[in-house]
């Protein structure tokens, strides 16, 4: 149960993120999307998922419209440690990257 809610919270905000210019997002609810970053980062969810939640979150806080440089900044530094770097040499991990880049830039694009 907690698996496909944490997927449906972290699309939910990524797709509002991709809808930036149609959506009005707000400081609340980049703030939000910051907390959910903060979450998957977190320990105790199961490695597929986080590695899932943590792409999808990094992603998406790129799409954030410029206004919101504070939150983009606070996933930035986040994301910027030693541990997310390590990440990046996962195969799985880039794949994850990969996908959630394709799918919000055909969500952007109304396809």
């Amino acid at each position: 149960m907690f698996k496909p809610f944490l997927a449906g919270v972290l699309l939910l905000a990524v797709t509002s993120v991709a809808k930036a210019e149609v959506l009005d997002i707000d400081d609340h609810m980049a703030d939000k999307i910051v907390s959910i970053c903060k979450f998957v980062q977190g320990e105790g969810h199961p490695e597929q998922l986080r590695l899932k939640g943590m792409a999808w979150c990094k992603v998406g806080v790129d799409y954030l419209p410029e206004e919101f440089k504070r939150q983009k900044k606070l996933v930035n530094h986040l994301y910027g440690s030693d541990s997310y770097k390590h990440l990046l040499q996962k195969d799985e991990f880039t794949s994850q990257l990969k996908k959630a880049r394709r799918r919000i830039a055909e969500i952007s694009l109304g396809m």
